[in-house]
């Protein structure tokens, strides 16, 4: 401009970037000696940034983690520990630069092993009657045990766990066991000598009958050979 003719500045929109001073001599006079003007500017609060654990379904394992920054500035999220689960995918931004527009990063996990579920078969004093059962599975999902036909013994004692959820800790399902005795075979034999109920009380009924019938029939005998007498 020439000298004493005023100017006029401005700050310039800077993007992720805003203005936090304005200079006095924003406005003023050209004059001979050269002049500044100087806006300083902070950066720009950015978009948040949100992390969230997810399985391989989408269903979601844990509460977003939400990080916060300043537009240019780096980021780095990271996995969390949850409980039966391992991480089997880091996302490409698992690190990057805060932004203006909101990021997601998602970390996928899948269910850890589990430790064994190991079904035993025992008598009443603690003696192993069959092998061992080994179930596996995924930590948090559900087992089902059940008792072994085993000849001779039959199951007294169903344990509470005998179904339940695997976990990172071992776990024992023990279905106890009595002898099995074969009492009523030999009561069916004994019993086969005996007469049924309707044919003992028939026997008894032909008893009376002839009992009776014997002592009329001597009752008239006896009388006849009275008559006969006289």
């Amino acid at each position: 401009g020439k000298v004493g003719l005023p100017y006029a500045s401005e700050a310039k929109e800077i993007p992720g970037w805003y203005v936090v001073e304005t200079p006095d001599n924003a406005y003023g006079i050209f004059s001979e000696a050269a002049q500044e003007v100087v806006y300083v500017y902070d950066r720009s609060d950015a978009a948040p940034v949100t992390v969230r654990y997810e399985d391989t379904d989408g269903n979601e394992l844990s509460d977003p983690t939400i990080l916060n920054g300043k537009v240019g500035l780096p980021y780095a999220s990271e996995a969390k520990e949850i409980p039966g689960w391992y991480v089997v995918e880091i996302p490409d931004n698992a690190s990057g630069i805060f932004s203006e527009e909101a990021q997601e990063v998602v970390y996928v996990y899948e269910r850890s092993d589990a430790a064994p579920v190991t079904v035993k078969y025992q008598d009443s004093e603690g003696n192993q009657l069959a092998e061992p059962t080994v179930l596996s599975g995924k930590v948090g999902l559900p087992y089902a045990s059940e008792a072994k036909e085993i000849p001779g013994w039959y199951v007294v004692e169903i344990p509470d766990n005998a179904s339940g959820i695997f976990s990172e800790e071992a776990q024992e399902v023990v279905y106890v066991y009595s002898v099995l005795h074969k009492n009523n075979e030999k009561e069916n034999d004994s019993r086969g000598t005996l007469p049924a109920t309707g044919e003992e009380t028939l026997g008894q009924s032909m008893l009376v009958i002839l009992g009776t019938l014997l002592i009329l029939l001597s009752y008239r005998i006896s009388k006849r050979k009275k008559n006969l007498s006289n």
